[in-house]
C-alpha cells in the first residue's frame, strides 16, 4: 500500500476541518494518479476550502481529464453550462 492510499484512508476518517484540509493538501501534492477520485469528488464539495485544494491537487495532477474538470468548475463558476450536463 502506497503512502498516498494511507493519507486518502485517514482523510475519509478525520473530523477535524483543519486536519481535512491539511491531508488534502498533503494528497495533492503527491500528483498521484490514485488520489483523483478523491480529488474529483472534493472539486465539487460545498466546503469552499477543500475544494480550493480539490483544485490544487488536479492542477498538480496535470493529467486530461483534471484539466477538464477544473475547466468544466470554472464554467460552473462563471455560471456557464453544469458539470456533466451538456451537448
Amino acid at each position: 500500500m502506497s503512502h498516498v492510499d494511507d493519507l486518502i484512508r485517514e482523510f475519509g476518517r478525520e473530523t477535524d476541518h483543519g486536519m481535512r484540509c491539511w491531508l488534502l493538501e498533503l494528497i495533492g501534492e503527491t500528483r498521484s494518479p490514485e488520489a483523483f477520485g478523491l480529488l474529483k469528488s472534493q472539486l465539487w464539495t460545498a466546503d469552499e476550502v477543500l475544494s480550493s485544494w480539490a483544485a490544487r491537487g488536479l492542477e498538480l495532477l496535470g493529467t486530461k481529464e483534471a484539466r477538464r474538470l477544473l475547466w468544466q468548475r470554472r464554467q460552473n463558476e462563471a455560471g456557464g453550462p453544469v458539470p456533466g450536463v451538456g451537448p
